[in-house]
């Protein structure tokens, strides 16, 4: 297949972005170490290689560099090729680039969505593999609008319409948006600049008009808003003001939760529902929807229906009876409310070998550690399986280690730890075992299975992109940024 690309010649809407202008926009995000290494995103399409381009500028020009990372999906039959052309036009201009191969099985639905999860977690592992502190990917003004739209779309709240933040913390590295305050446009016009290198061609997906995905659909409309005399700056203000209210209210929920929850290693929590109850009904609803987050490793929160119904319900009653919501279970104990993951709905069991890292049930980071030579030998041998201990695992583990039954994890929170099996036989639980010493002939057990959950119960907040200081005007041919902000 060969590729095709755009040279877009037709005049610009807005100016480019200038030096000047995306330094105030790094320095409003912060936190660079000197000599900055930054990994940036780059799919080829004019935003991520604008974005590119002007990280590995500022970066420079601080003894740093930046490195280009492009995923090949393998979704369509030119992605292969594609990211190649990205690679030599990387290299073109002097920037360390790297190819990641999705190799997953492709899903048949929701491909979008999963396609974006998966390049986000490759592109994180790349970073924590190599000791890169710093993602920047080339999200937009709008990027933005069409993520406030669909989610106002699906009835979210605020928290959902403010967006995307401008910076999102994750285990081992950043992600980092310096362009959500820029329209499409100027980043088209970047790359045609002089001052940033005349010329430089850009690949258009062409998943990107098929109208079957939602956002193809979304982004038609938002590209028509831009055309509108208003633009989309009147609807990102008020995206940006969402994004106010919404750190305002994770700043209330890390105190609210920090004054009535626990949160323990295993992965279960113990809440104080009255201490909740005193920060009132707006901010608990909303803490405890971070808390079923995390304890249920969820990567979006609970519908705000089945939300209020919870809180209602532990409001009334505590947790007496059966309680559950997001994969988490409720129940009652002598000192508060105990939240555990459900066992309902815990993985199957899959294969591991003994250097594998794994994430298993979207909660613990999981790897194996061999203990004897012979199994140094045969690199564990076959027949190692990861799975949920449940309460069948439970019944026939205490007959062997009756000791267990005084272990200070609670019983509910057992049922739902990482296991490690072997021909059928438990060898290794998280958390209550290391191995079975003496009574499974296989030396091998867990090395490390850290509580790890797709978001921490609070972390980085919500972080608000400023709004774009310059105005562009063309006069003459000539490109005047005029800094509107009051330096009172």
């Amino acid at each position: 297949m060969a590729v095709e690309w755009q040279d877009k010649t037709r005049a610009p809407v807005h100016g480019p972005v200038l030096s000047g202008e995306f330094d105030r926009m790094m320095n409003n995000i912060g936190f660079f170490e000197n000599s900055p290494l930054i990994a940036v995103g780059v799919s080829g399409g004019a935003d991520s290689l604008a974005l590119l381009v002007l990280v590995d500028e500022w970066a420079r020009m601080r003894g740093g560099r930046a490195i280009g990372l492009t995923v090949d999906h393998g979704l369509r039959s030119g992605s292969g090729t594609e990211a190649l052309w990205v690679a030599n036009e990387a290299q073109n201009r002097g920037i360390e680039h790297h190819i990641l191969t999705w190799q997953d099985r492709k899903p048949v639905t929701g491909i979008q969505e999963k396609a974006r999860n998966a390049r986000r977690q490759l592109l994180l592992d790349w970073c924590r593999d190599n000791g890169v502190l710093h993602l920047c990917l080339g999200h937009h003004v709008n990027d933005q609008v069409e993520t406030h739209l669909m989610r106002m779309a699906r009835g979210s709240g605020f928290v959902g319409q403010a967006g995307m933040s401008q910076i999102r913390e994750y285990a081992h590295a950043r992600i980092i948006r310096p362009l959500l305050s820029v329209e499409k446009d100027r980043l088209e016009a970047t790359l045609l600049s002089m001052e940033h290198g005349i010329g430089q061609s850009w690949l258009d997906d062409p998943s990107n008009d098929r109208e079957q995905f939602e956002r193809v659909r979304v982004r038609r409309a938002v590209c028509e808003l831009a055309m509108t005399g208003g633009g989309l700056s009147a609807l990102a203000d008020s995206i940006r003001e969402q994004g106010v209210i919404r750190r305002e209210l994770e700043e209330l929920g890390a105190q609210a939760l920090a004054s009535s929850a626990a949160l323990y290693p295993a992965g279960y929590a113990r809440l104080d529902v009255r201490a909740l109850n005193n920060h009132g009904d707006v901010v608990a609803a909303y803490a405890l929807s971070r808390l079923i987050k995390s304890i249920g490793g969820l990567r979006y929160p609970v519908a705000r229906e089945k939300l209020e119904r919870t809180w209602r319900l532990l409001l009334q009653r505590g947790a007496k009876g059966r309680l559950t919501v997001g994969g988490c279970l409720f129940s009652r104990t002598g000192n508060g409310v105990l939240v555990t993951r459900e066992e309902r709905n815990l993985p199957p069991r899959q294969p591991v070998t003994v250097d594998q890292h794994m994430y298993w049930d979207n909660r613990f980071m999981v790897s194996l550690g061999i203990y004897d030579e012979e199994e140094i030998k045969t690199g564990g041998g076959p027949g190692f399986e990861i799975g949920g201990l449940r309460r069948r695992g439970w019944d026939r583990l205490v007959r062997t280690m009756p000791e267990l039954r005084r272990h200070s994890v609670p019983l509910s929170a057992r049922y739902a730890l990482p296991a490690l099996f072997h021909d059928g036989e438990i060898i290794a639980v998280s958390h209550l075992t290391n191995r079975l010493k003496g009574i499974h002939p296989h030396g091998c057990g867990f090395e490390k299975a850290a509580f790890s959950p797709p978001e921490p119960v609070f972390g980085g907040m919500f972080s608000v992109a400023l709004a774009d200081f310059c105005t562009i005007s063309d006069t003459q041919n000539a490109t005047v940024v005029t800094d509107e902000r009051n330096d009172a």
